[in-house]
């Protein structure tokens, strides 16, 4: 009967990496997105002077 409990903790174990790639993934989709809006500010920036200079 007590044969059930360490699978248990596999399945906790499993539950904790999964919850923890999942994260992982949340952060570092929010990385590449700050990353992509910096970019496209900053062209932004530079295109109207870059049209002045011309």
């Amino acid at each position: 009967m007590n044969a059930a409990l360490p699978d248990i903790a596999v399945a906790q174990s499993i539950s904790w990496l999964i919850e923890a790639l999942a994260k992982l993934g949340r952060d570092l989709i929010d990385v590449s997105e700050k990353a992509i809006n910096n970019a496209i500010d900053r062209f932004f920036t530079f295109l109207p002077k870059a049209l002045v200079d011309s």
